[in-house]
């Protein structure tokens, strides 16, 4: 198990603290223990202490509170994050403050540390799904009922075996940010393990009762292609995507929203990886500019196709689809 401190030092910005039930008592005590432990802080450790302690709601992440410091104290984010970080130490150590969701952080890690994607398993080369080098369903830890529907709709599906499942990113903030994240960690893991592609579902995709049957053509045509994301359900801001004039199956993808059913060619990874930010602090800025990481894809990303019929939705984009369809996907 790793050690606290590690977890602090390592995930910083993953990490959302919040405040103990006795925490005046224990903050006195880690103020204390700091005191005698080391005076290199920078910072005054009772004013400090208040302002931490102040914005540890459960919510802010450890990388957004030293980012709300660093603007307190016209300084770098990274520099204050160092000032604060014994602070921190001090009051998780002594239990002024406890770690949320720490299982998210255990098992991602656990995942981004494999050096190779897991085979198959229980998949069957005949399969259509056995087209992606790996297959992830990224999902809030804590949230097993999403989890569960999931691995329903996967077993359908012939792929209950082989979907990974992976923490999301939590930014409670901006849930956006957690998003884009979570993605681009699996594109730098893919990346990592040399895969041609992978296949990214999030926890609320729903699936089409003809999914496997319409499946297979879509695959095979994108095997005679160069291609970067291919979607299987979205809803296209603009209805200005044409049909292939060598397949009804596919479509252009322009003007994309959605990222529940996505799969990402290698031909995409270094763009993604060299234009998204792997931070929070620097992704603040950077969803100012494109909101979220399906806008990003669609305004950046070139050389990508959608599934016709739609063959995934969300629960919100249900009554974009033809009303002859809308019951056909759960």
């Amino acid at each position: 198990m790793a050690r606290i401190d590690d977890i602090v030092a390592e995930d910083y910005q993953f990490v959302i603290p919040l405040v103990s039930p006795n925490w005046k008592v224990k903050t006195v005590e880690a103020q204390r223990y700091l005191k005698r432990r080391s005076s290199s802080v920078a910072f005054k450790v009772e004013e400090m202490g208040e302002m931490v302690l102040s914005r540890t709601n459960g919510v802010n992440t450890l990388g957004e509170i030293a980012m709300d410091l660093a603007q307190v104290y016209e300084s770098d984010w990274r520099q204050v994050l160092l000032d604060i970080f014994d602070f921190f130490i001090a009051l998780i150590s002594q239990g002024a403050i406890q770690l949320r969701d720490l299982q998210n952080i255990f098992q991602r890690r656990r995942i981004l540390d494999m050096t190779a994607p897991p085979e198959h398993i229980g998949l069957e080369h005949s399969n259509p799904f056995s087209h992606f080098d790996a297959i992830f369903c990224i999902n809030v830890w804590a949230n097993e009922s999403r989890w569960a529907d999931m691995q329903t709709r996967f077993a359908r599906l012939g792929i209950a075996k082989s979907v990974i499942r992976y923490p999301a990113v939590e930014t409670p903030r901006t849930h956006h940010i957690g998003c884009t994240l979570s993605h681009r960690q699996l594109v730098a893991l893919a990346r990592k393990w040399d895969a041609k592609n992978i296949l990214v579902f999030e926890d609320d995709a729903e699936m089409l009762d003809t999914l496997l049957h319409e499946l297979p053509p879509i695959v095979d045509t994108l095997e005679q292609r160069e291609w970067k994301l291919f979607y299987l359900g979205g809803f296209p801001a603009h209805p200005i995507d044409r049909s292939l004039s060598d397949t009804t199956r596919l479509r252009t993808a322009k003007s994309m929203t959605c990222t529940h059913a996505l799969a990402y060619h290698n031909r995409s990874f270094e763009q993604i990886l060299e234009e998204i930010p792997d931070n929070i602090a620097e992704l603040s800025t950077w969803v100012k500019k494109y909101n979220a990481i399906d806008q990003y894809l669609t305004f950046k990303i070139d050389e990508n196709y959608l599934a016709t019929p739609t063959l995934s939705i969300q629960p919100v984009t249900r009554s974009f689809e033809d009303e002859s369809m809308q019951n056909r996907y759960s």
